[in-house]
């Protein structure tokens, strides 16, 4: 059953829109399509093509909403970051792409220089092993300080373990009866504790 149109109804193109990427990422961008996306949305047919004339026009919308919503990810994330901070990652992309250098100035913070190749693509002989790419990036900001970084040897990963050496100022006398720790494993990030 159809629900109102026209001025009744001006939602009905944000919906179709936030179908369309519902449809993506159920089920592969291959799988949007008009009818489908009308279906999802639970519009008529004729909805999705009087308000996206063109499956690229509807592909469009989707993919504005997803980046719309990666965009308030990063402000939520950039608006929990400290004045020091110091992160790291694989990012699918080099320190010279656009997504890293956005990534890192949404943050305020700035790229390290590249370890060399840290993805290295399984299939490739041994002797050209050395052709990956460098897509694990390291960002720091304020008071952080990176000692050193350096590449590890294989750890059963198609990505090279990255050892970064890093400092933070002190920011004032500590009472000798507190401590702070700092852990990390596999499965859990780093994480620091003060106990007192």
């Amino acid at each position: 059953m159809a629900g109102a149109r026209g001025p009744g109804d001006p939602g009905r193109r944000d919906r179709i829109a936030a179908a369309a990427l519902e449809v993506a990422l159920a089920q592969g961008v291959h799988a949007v399509s008009h009818r489908a996306v009308a279906a999802a949305a639970g519009v008529p047919l004729g909805s999705t093509t009087y308000h996206f004339r063109t499956l690229d026009d509807l592909l469009a919308a989707a993919m504005g909403r997803a980046a719309a919503a990666f965009a308030a990810e990063l402000d939520a994330w950039d608006a929990a970051l400290g004045d020091d901070a110091i992160m790291a990652g694989d990012c699918n992309a080099a320190p010279w792409s656009a997504a890293v250098r956005h990534l890192a100035a949404q943050g305020g913070m700035t790229v390290m220089p590249s370890v060399g190749p840290t993805w290295l693509w399984r299939r490739l002989p041994d002797t050209l092993r050395f052709a990956g790419l460098p897509i694990d990036q390291v960002f720091s900001k304020g008071g952080v300080t990176v000692r050193s970084m350096r590449k590890l040897a294989p750890a059963g990963s198609d990505h090279l373990p990255i050892l970064v050496e890093f400092s933070v100022p002190a920011k004032k006398q500590q009472d000798d009866s507190k401590t702070a720790t700092a852990s990390a494993s596999p499965k859990r990030p780093l994480a620091f504790a003060h106990q007192g």
